[in-house]
Parts: C-alpha cells; sequence; structure tokens
C-alpha cells in the first residue's frame, strides 16, 4: 500500500508518475482486490485528480509504514528527476512537499523537496542538484 501511496502523490504531477501509477495500482488490486483502498482506487483510475483528493482525504498515513512508504516515494523520484529536466523537477518536488504530511515534508532529507527550487531560480542548477542526489543516496535508490 505504501508504494501504491507515494505513487498516487506523483501521479498528477507528471505522466510518466501517472503511468507508473496506474501499472502498479492494476498489480496491487489483482493481488488484493479485497482492500477496500485499493478498490477504491481502482474505481477512481483515470481520474488522477480525484486519486490525489482520496489519498489526501482518506488515507491514515499514521497507520502506513512510514519507511516503506519514504523509500518508495525516493525510489520514484529518482526514476523522475532521471527522465526530466531539472527545471520541472524542482517544481514537481515542491507540490510534492506541499502533499506530505508534516511529519514527513519537515524532516531531513525531505525538507529538500521544499527549498531545491530555490537553487534553479538563482542559477544555481549544480546546487539542486546536488542536494536532490543527497535524497536519492539516503535510502540508497
Amino acid at each position: 500500500m505504501e508504494e501504491i501511496l507515494a505513487l498516487g502523490l506523483l501521479a498528477d504531477l507528471n505522466d510518466l508518475a501517472e503511468s507508473l501509477y496506474n501499472i502498479k495500482l492494476d498489480e496491487l488490486f489483482l493481488e488484493s482486490p479485497e482492500n477496500p483502498n485499493l478498490f477504491e482506487l481502482e474505481l477512481i483510475c483515470g481520474n488522477v485528480n480525484e486519486t490525489v483528493i482520496y489519498i489526501n482525504n482518506r488515507i491514515n498515513f499514521s497507520n502506513i509504514n512510514t519507511e516503506t512508504f519514504e523509500r518508495s516515494l525516493v525510489y520514484y523520484l529518482k526514476i523522475l528527476y532521471s527522465s526530466i529536466n531539472i527545471e520541472i523537477f524542482s517544481k514537481l518536488s515542491y507540490k510534492l512537499w506541499l502533499r506530505l504530511p508534516s511529519y514527513i515534508s519537515e524532516k531531513s532529507p525531505f525538507f529538500v523537496l521544499n527549498y531545491a527550487d530555490d537553487y534553479i531560480s538563482i542559477s544555481f542548477t549544480d546546487s539542486a542538484r546536488q542536494s536532490y542526489e543527497k535524497l536519492f543516496t539516503y535510502y540508497n535508490v
């Protein structure tokens, strides 16, 4: 469940993330069709705005394995990072940061999602890259 939540928070931010989300949701739902959250997410599949709203309003993040969720999130962020330019990635990562529960977003290494795009705005792209790559190495993904 943690992996689909990570992808769900990214799904409306990037076409690749949406595609990865749809594939993973189908896979997990086929494994556990009795899971009520997966069932609901399958019903609204194709409407990424509804997906994000559902995840933000109906999922109790205190009931998930935080480490697994964080590791999954960083894994998929790294995939996106390698597939789009850094300016787009920095805007995407900031939007993601706003969606994360504060007990995750306010801690290292995730706080980088809040400020790394500031480096881009002042043409310190190398500093932004270093910050993001430090995030990726934190979980060795």
